[in-house]
């Protein structure tokens, strides 16, 4: 399943419009979510690309019809938390205790044996979460890319 969403608009320093574009796309189990700040024909964009979830809520100019702040920043939350679910360097146990590969370099989990930062793991993204992604309002103008 793919879909582009268009949550925003934002303006240039010198006050030219442009459209934010949000490709999610999920498939066998995996959920990717990228973007793009005004993308060019050229292939170029006026602003940031790939992972711009932080930019997302930096310096909104408008919410496009469906948008708001509050569903912005659910948006922003599931992509921080659900982006490339299947590539976690921590098990669910390290994960629940905070333990990270800055933190705890080749930590071995007491629970499961998993030793951190030598594999990937994977979380399985909730229903709710996928039908609220894909329920998200289609952008209205198809983007140069994204």
């Amino acid at each position: 399943m793919e879909k582009v969403v268009n949550p925003i608009t934002k303006k240039t320093a010198n006050g030219r419009s442009y459209r934010v574009f949000v490709k999610i796309k999920f498939d066998d189990g995996r959920l990717s979510i990228t973007g793009v700040e005004g993308p060019l024909q050229s292939g170029d964009c006026l602003g940031s690309c790939g992972q711009i979830a932080d930019e997302l809520e930096r310096d909104v100019s408008q919410y496009m019809p469906g948008w708001d702040a509050e569903k912005l920043n659910q948006f922003v939350q599931v992509w921080r938390k659900w982006h490339l679910n299947d590539m976690h360097a921590e098990c669910i146990h390290q994960e629940e205790r905070g333990e990270n590969w800055a933190k705890n370099p080749g930590a071995v989990c007491p629970q499961c044996g998993w030793k951190l930062g030598y594999g990937w793991s994977s979380r399985e993204v909730p229903q709710d979460i996928i039908d609220w992604l894909f329920a998200l309002p289609e952008a209205e103008e198809a983007p140069a890319w994204v």
